[in-house]
């Protein structure tokens, strides 16, 4: 139902991948060729590949800097179409469907006596 959420989270690696190839290279390959191989060591190998990227990249350019650092930044609440479509109304659906399904079900599960209808 978050499908607008999980398809950002699963095209950021390849805007990534295009903006910055050398970087984001090792870090893919390494998850690609031990996600069939060994994949509860993917994911820890990529963490091992990004840092040896990073300390590359802070040998190369005198130090860590930049966009590797992190930094706050106060980030206020809006409503936009986009957040309404990806999160707000998939949400809504999913807990008003589990609220109106279960509930019933529930009831004869148990023998408890269900008249219908929202109290």
């Amino acid at each position: 139902m978050l499908a607008g959420v999980v398809l950002e989270l699963r095209l950021t690696p390849v805007k990534s991948f295009v903006a910055h190839p050398w970087e984001v290279a090792p870090i893919l390959l390494a998850w690609l060729v031990l996600l069939p191989l060994a994949p509860k060591w993917a994911v820890p190998a990529a963490f091992a590949a990004a840092l040896v990227v990073i300390g590359i990249d802070a040998a190369n350019h005198g130090g860590v800097h930049g966009s590797l650092l992190p930094r706050l930044r106060w980030s206020a609440p809006r409503l936009t179409s986009a957040g309404v479509l990806s999160l707000a109304l998939p949400l809504y659906v999913v807990t008003m469907g589990a609220r109106t399904s279960r509930g019933p079900r529930y009831c004869r599960a148990t023998a408890i006596a269900f008249r219908g209808g929202v109290r």
